[in-house]
């Protein structure tokens, strides 16, 4: 499977700090992803929940009663 074009063997991701974000609204739902090297390859956890905030470091999102702090420098925004 190695030639298979639909698998993902090495995740690209740009920074986010200095791109730009788009305009989030508080409450607005959105999902974080975040990819991991594993030994299969590479895997992808994500987070989905409303935004609340961010800033140069960190996200703020709120998924159900939690309020969660996730690094921007792991996470990306995925969806909104």
């Amino acid at each position: 499977m190695a030639n298979d074009p639909h698998r993902i063997t090495s995740p690209s991701r740009t920074d986010q700090v200095g791109l730009g974000i788009p305009h989030l609204r508080t409450g607005e739902a959105i999902t974080l992803i975040s990819w991991r090297r594993t030994k299969q390859g590479w895997a992808f956890d994500v987070r989905a929940g409303s935004y609340v905030a961010h800033n140069t470091t960190h996200w703020l999102l709120q998924s159900g009663t939690d309020r969660v702090v996730l690094p921007i420098s792991e996470w990306s925004l995925f969806s909104s």
